[in-house]
């Protein structure tokens, strides 16, 4: 190769489109089918590609019964604070301990899906139809159904205040 071939290197970066300094934001509302392995396609706009262990989504069960996915740089940001948590406090420790239990780090295949295990599927109540939700910064899988109802609850904040609270 010479002096010029050098410079004309196959960019070999499988990152997502945006940059590593740019944050991923997750939008929007999708209904994905879930097939009988508990497979289901997420949004390319919101898929990373690469490395299993790098590119992985952190999947936990929702107190408000939906599976919460957080990107890597959020399991990273989590992942130091749970590190430096004390043992001392066994409360703390059980707590943590029954919600990354059923936890499960997520990896999308060549068609962009992802497996979510029995006991996420199970919890949320997902057997076929799922509704994907963005919140900005994660994502939701729903049983739509669920989402539904609890999109309805009366009650706690308005949209106005937490538009308000956000300067927006």
């Amino acid at each position: 190769m010479g002096d010029y071939g050098r410079k004309w290197v196959k960019n070999t970066d499988t990152t997502m489109s945006t940059s590593r300094t740019a944050r991923p934001f997750f939008m929007g509302e999708y209904t994905r089918p879930m097939d009988d392995k508990r497979r289901l396609t997420v949004p390319s706009k919101w898929r990373f590609s690469g490395d299993d262990g790098e590119n992985a989504y952190l999947a936990l069960p929702n107190p408000n019964g939906s599976i919460t996915l957080y990107p890597p740089e959020m399991m990273e940001k989590l992942y130091e604070k749970v590190s430096q948590m004390g043992m001392a406090n066994q409360d703390r420790q059980r707590v943590l301990m029954n919600i990354f239990r059923k936890g499960e780090s997520l990896g999308c295949d060549k068609q962009g899906r992802i497996s979510l295990t029995e006991k996420l599927t199970a919890y949320a109540g997902i057997s076929k139809e799922t509704i994907l939700i963005g919140n900005l910064t994660t994502f939701q899988i729903w049983n739509p159904e669920k989402f539904e109802e609890w999109s309805n609850k009366e009650g706690g904040e308005s949209v106005e205040d937490v538009l308000n609270e956000l300067g927006i």
